[in-house]
């Protein structure tokens, strides 16, 4: 395959030719943990057209909006003058990485597996993660002396091609014991065996001497040392320096992650080991306590949502088979009197749908047709309920919906039977720092299997 598509708009573009195109070759070309995003390593205009002809076009218009972002945010860098502005300039740089990055890998995965088959797949989920903490540990933190470090600390979210950034906390220092994300992010339409990963990343502000220090501390480390007047001359002049040096692009490393999946999600603040990153210059990593806090809350579709809904007859050995408006929620099959009666009273009558319920079909017994019967174990006790369609096309779909809403509760188990609170995104948090005490003491040194353990909460 070949294509004439100009990329001419790019700085420095790279042809990526059709034959080495695997998605190995993309994480390597585009890896977020790179950080190189001054120099293009993959012809993104020409990714954009082969998703264009391979008809992915929800991935076309993202790849296309990413292009847009960077060009604009690379024009956004270039123009800042302080080192301080270009930080969340060289935030959306990286978070942009990334996103391409999941882009091109599910452009390949699609391309291999051909997952627009319209196969039918088990309930999705939201997924939402809140309440991060990362707490440090400070060697020199409690005799209020030593490093004079200062770092700036984000951190990427994914699930799939999902990929959010939390904000920005600038000035991190050995004042700081436990670094705290106020955001909360919210994945939509999420699988049973999702991955959420979580990057933290790091850039150094002050490193002691380093060109980032200011002109004071530095006159002060010189002045300590030297004469006064000596000192002072040479602080004078390392100042005139610093007014001429062009503060280069700041560059984020990627110093910790972790890897969650369904297992670990709670309805409270769980405490998660942390695999901490190698990076380049030791001096520059993060005094990590070794673990992270966080509420991973998920909540099957499923639960909240009407799955199927329509009228159905039940038999009833005093009235015989009443038509009633039935709704399919949240592991039940509800019944009203008329569909206006489901949005503002209870249900005359629940029967359970749920990974054990059985369904029997065919039965010659059933005087109405278009039948089917739902046995249920309640209580070591067997219930039968019988109900009937109007139709056989809306008994085929009635079957099959009740046979995907058990299928989902097997999928999900039990946190589709306990169903998590997913928080608002723009819900107001208590800053940190109102908040009382430190992960040091909160973070346990060991924990239990029994998830009804609750020493794990932060």
């Amino acid at each position: 395959m070949t294509t004439n598509f100009s990329c001419s708009r790019l700085h420095k573009p790279l042809s990526l030719r059709p034959s080495s195109w695997t998605s190995n070759s993309f994480e390597s070309q585009f890896s977020s943990t790179s950080n190189k995003f001054d120099v293009i390593q993959v012809d993104l205009y020409f990714i954009k057209e082969v998703a264009h002809n391979l008809q992915e076009y929800d991935l076309e218009n993202k790849i296309d909006l990413e292009i847009k972002m960077r060009e604009g945010t690379t024009k956004l860098l270039a123009a800042c003058k302080h080192h301080m502005q270009s930080l969340e300039a060289a935030k959306s740089l990286v978070t942009s990485n990334g996103r391409m990055a999941a882009y091109m890998s599910e452009l390949q995965r699609r391309k291999v597996k051909n997952l627009n088959s319209g196969q039918v797949s088990a309930s999705n989920s939201r997924v939402s993660v809140s309440d991060i903490r990362i707490p440090l540990i400070w060697k020199d933190h409690f005799k209020n002396k030593g490093t004079n470090k200062k770092f700036a600390i984000f951190c990427l979210v994914k699930i799939g091609t999902e990929i959010f950034d939390t904000s920005l906390i600038k000035n991190v220092d050995r004042n700081m014991t436990d670094i705290t994300f106020d955001d909360v992010i919210i994945f939509n339409e999420v699988s049973a065996n999702f991955e959420f990963q979580l990057e933290v990343y790091s850039h150094i502000i002050l490193d002691g001497m380093s060109i980032a220090s200011t002109s004071s501390q530095i006159k002060k480390k010189i002045s300590s040392s030297l004469s006064r007047t000596i000192g002072r001359k040479l602080a004078v002049s390392v100042k005139e320096e610093m007014n001429i040096v062009d503060i280069s692009a700041p560059q984020f490393e990627l110093v910790a992650h972790v890897t969650l999946r369904l297992s670990d999600s709670s309805d409270v603040i769980k405490t998660h080991d942390l695999m901490l990153e190698t990076v380049d210059n030791p001096q520059h990593q993060l005094p990590f306590f070794g673990q992270l806090c966080c509420r991973l809350a998920v909540q099957p579709t499923f639960i909240t949502d009407e799955t199927f809904s329509g009228f159905l007859y039940q038999a009833d050995s005093i009235n015989g088979y009443r038509r009633l408006w039935c709704t399919l929620k949240r592991l039940k099959l509800s019944f009203w009197l008329k569909p206006g009666d489901s949005h503002c009273t209870s249900p005359i009558l629940c029967i359970p749908v749920n990974k054990d319920t059985m369904l029997l079909t065919g039965v010659s017994s059933c005087t109405y047709p278009y039948s089917f019967i739902l046995v249920n174990v309640v209580h070591g006790k067997t219930q039968e309920y019988i109900v009937a369609a109007e139709t056989q096309q809306d008994c085929i779909q009635w079957i099959e919906a009740i046979r995907q809403h058990a299928r989902n509760h097997e999928t999900w188990g039990v946190k589709a039977e306990y169903p998590m609170e997913i928080p608002s995104p723009g819900s107001s948090k208590i800053p940190g720092f109102f908040r009382q005490g430190s992960l040091y003491e909160q973070t346990p040194i060991s924990e239990s299997d029994d998830p009804s353990n609750k020493s794990d909460v932060c």
